[in-house]
């Protein structure tokens, strides 16, 4: 009798703690939003790896994630619904919402250090409307720069998908 009474229990507790449909379909949606609560339908980013000198385009909208670069004919469509829900909380955090920073700290060198920055640039949309445009340079020739770690990790995830994306044949440039 007392097995019954605690499985009767168990079974009411965790009926209790259970969210409904509506809470489960919200927690599955991916929500773009900027300070203004309106919504951006689609996302591009493009980042220049400077180790390679190409441009990787990630263009995110109606939940599919793709990315491409032009040079290496690369086109890798991403169906891990989680790699597409961390893209997008980076870009909710670092540049819609900017709940952290991206560069905490500039310090002026006594010295230039010239070479080719990679860049993050992240181009937000709504009703094929520009809302916003914002580019990060990943290093300054002029300054020691400390980016936060959130941005770096964001960097190191956008590197790591272009690592994994198939490369194919470079296009001939033209001449």
């Amino acid at each position: 009798m007392k097995i019954l009474a605690i499985m009767v229990m168990v079974f009411y507790i965790n009926t209790c703690n259970q969210c409904n449909s509506k809470e489960r379909i919200a927690s599955n949606m991916i929500d773009l939003k900027n300070s203004n609560q309106d919504k951006i339908d689609s996302v591009i980013v493009k980042y220049w790896k400077s180790s390679e000198a190409i441009v990787y385009t990630f263009y995110y909208s109606n939940k599919a994630l793709k990315i491409g670069s032009d040079f290496f004919n690369t086109k890798k469509i991403i169906e891990d619904k989680h790699i597409k829900q961390v893209f997008i909380r980076y870009i909710d955090q670092l540049y819609i919402d900017k709940e952290d920073k991206i560069i905490l700290k500039r310090t002026k060198r006594g010295y230039l250090k010239s070479t080719d920055y990679p860049y993050i640039k992240v181009i937000g949309y709504r009703n094929k409307k520009e809302i916003f445009n914002l580019t990060t340079q990943v290093g300054e020739e002029e300054y020691d720069v400390e980016y936060s770690p959130k941005f770096i990790e964001f960097y190191e995830f956008l590197d790591g998908l272009v690592s994994t994306a198939p490369k194919r044949k470079p296009n001939k440039a033209p001449l």
